[in-house]
């Protein structure tokens, strides 16, 4: 039986706060995880996503409380990712309380991470967040290209292949941002991601692009998505899930309960 669709808010963390470039400085609370997760949760969000971009790392004792408190705030399933992938502090995310852990994929990641945690905690709690853009057929690279965060470092690998790899070891759902489309407000990158779940079975969550509810009806009817992330139509409060949803819904596509 087909699940229903999912509306995940996601959003980068830099030392302990939401990163986003449009957000003034001094705007304490709309930097606060706990304060959006709360917000958010209140208005029909089905998950929401942190991932924590820090490279200086401050030891995962911060996140632990701040995570602990999410528990406390909400009641909606969380996802906790780091840039720097390392399994003691996956676990330690796991039984603190994160719903589930979101692999942060580089170059160098290893498949093997996906199949340790996943025979530990089980598939549905393992996710990786992989980003992906298109090169010309004249490039010589992979048609989907993995690069890493931000789009700025390509890593010769094929997308969707490493996709089926991560499948394979037990991921239990995939992250896909798209940095051709990622920013821009225009739509999600549907070749991308009709690429990506016409080659795996797991739940995809397409990322990057939306800035109007159309958006998000395209991605899931012409591309397969199983659920819609976004940050900033949620940040800036142009549209809230509960709005996504009722959109959703009355052109018939299957919520998640």
């Amino acid at each position: 039986m087909k699940k229903g669709v999912k509306v995940i808010p996601l959003f980068e963390l830099l030392h302990t706060k939401i990163y986003y470039s449009a957000q003034p400085a001094d705007d304490d609370e709309g930097h606060n995880p706990v304060g959006i997760a709360r917000e958010l949760s209140s208005q029909g969000a089905d998950e929401i996503a942190f991932i924590d971009v820090d490279q200086v790392r401050l030891g995962f004792k911060v996140w632990e409380d701040i995570i602990k408190e999410l528990k406390e705030t909400v009641d909606i399933p969380i996802i906790f990712g780091n840039s720097m992938n390392a399994f003691d502090e996956f676990e330690v995310a796991l039984e603190t309380g994160v719903d589930r852990v979101a692999i942060d994929v580089f170059g160098d990641t290893d498949h093997s991470m996906v199949d340790i945690l996943s025979s530990k905690y089980g598939s549905e709690r393992i996710v990786v967040a992989v980003g992906g853009k298109k090169n010309p057929p004249e490039s010589g690279r992979p048609e989907f290209e993995l690069v890493e965060r931000c789009g700025c470092k390509p890593t010769g690998m094929n997308l969707v292949e490493w996709l089926k790899m991560a499948e394979f070891f037990g991921v239990g759902m995939v992250i896909l941002t798209s940095y051709d489309t990622a920013g821009a407000g225009k739509g999600y990158d549907i070749e991308m991601t009709r690429a990506v779940t016409s080659a795996i079975s797991v739940p995809v969550i397409a990322v990057g692009g939306a800035g109007k509810l159309e958006h998000f009806y395209q991605v899931i009817n012409e591309a397969g998505a199983a659920g819609v992330g976004a940050t900033s139509v949620f940040k800036s409060g142009i549209l809230t899930p509960l709005q996504i949803k009722k959109y959703l819904a009355d052109r018939g596509v299957g919520i998640a309960k």
